[in-house]
């Protein structure tokens, strides 16, 4: 379960990845030895399969509109918690153990929803989508 611009969602089984990625250059040098620099700079990113009802796609489409980048914090961060109780939050805080204070996550791409029966596009059935969100922080947990 994860919670998104304050609506809560299930993960469709495995389909959970948390991406963090670190920048750095590597390199061989003369003699053959690994050279590494970091930058010190993290990403974070993560690409999940929600499965929805028809009110949760609403509320993904309203989340995933939100392209304004005015306002305190902006109006395109999104709190999010993801299934290992992190938060990544962008509102104005002192960071700990569980969350990232002045974050929060950029919503770039949702995919086609996919219903899980023959029933359609209808309020009693199920639908899969697959969401991409990018953390906004430099570091693994700033």
């Amino acid at each position: 379960m994860i919670l998104l611009d304050g609506n809560y969602y299930k993960v469709l089984g495995k389909h959970y990845e948390h991406a963090p990625e670190k920048f750095g250059t590597t390199e061989r040098t003369i003699t053959g030895a690994v050279s590494r620099v970091e930058a010190g700079v993290f990403e974070n990113t993560y690409t999940l399969r929600l499965r929805c009802t028809l009110a949760d796609l609403v509320n993904l489409e309203t989340s995933f509109n939100k392209t304004s980048v005015t306002g305190t914090p902006p109006a395109n961060l999104l709190n999010f918690i993801d299934e290992e109780g992190f938060n990544w939050n962008p509102a104005t805080g002192a960071n700990d153990a569980t969350h990232a204070y002045n974050t929060g996550v950029l919503f770039e791409r949702m995919g086609k929803p996919e219903p899980l029966s023959e029933k359609g596009m209808t309020s009693d059935n199920f639908f899969i989508v697959e969401i991409f969100l990018r953390v906004n922080a430099k570091g693994l947990n700033s």
